[in-house]
C-alpha cells in the first residue's frame, strides 16, 4: 500500500478547522479488504488528532487505486 495525503483546511474559530483529507490509496494483493482499510485510516487520523472523521467520498481511479476523501475536524496543530 502506497498513499499520498493532501489536506484542505477551512477556518472554524476557536482553533478548530473543518479539514478534508485526500488519500491517494495504492492497492495490491497484501493489503487486506477495502473496508480494513477504510477503518485504519480512520483510525490513525484520530490517533493523530482529527476529531469526526468520516468517508466524504470514494473515487475509483483503476483496479488498484482510489482516491478517498475524509472530512475531518482539526486543531490549528494538525495543519
Amino acid at each position: 500500500m502506497n498513499n499520498a495525503i493532501s489536506t484542505i483546511c477551512e477556518e472554524l474559530g476557536e482553533g478548530m478547522k473543518r479539514t478534508q483529507l485526500f488519500v491517494d490509496l495504492k492497492m495490491n494483493r497484501k493489503t487486506g479488504p477495502f473496508s480494513d482499510l477504510l477503518r485504519e485510516m480512520i483510525q490513525t487520523f484520530q490517533e493523530d488528532g482529527y476529531a469526526e472523521v468520516e468517508v466524504s467520498q470514494e473515487v475509483k481511479i483503476d483496479n488498484n487505486e482510489y482516491l478517498i476523501i475524509f472530512n475531518a475536524m482539526a486543531n490549528e496543530h494538525n495543519e
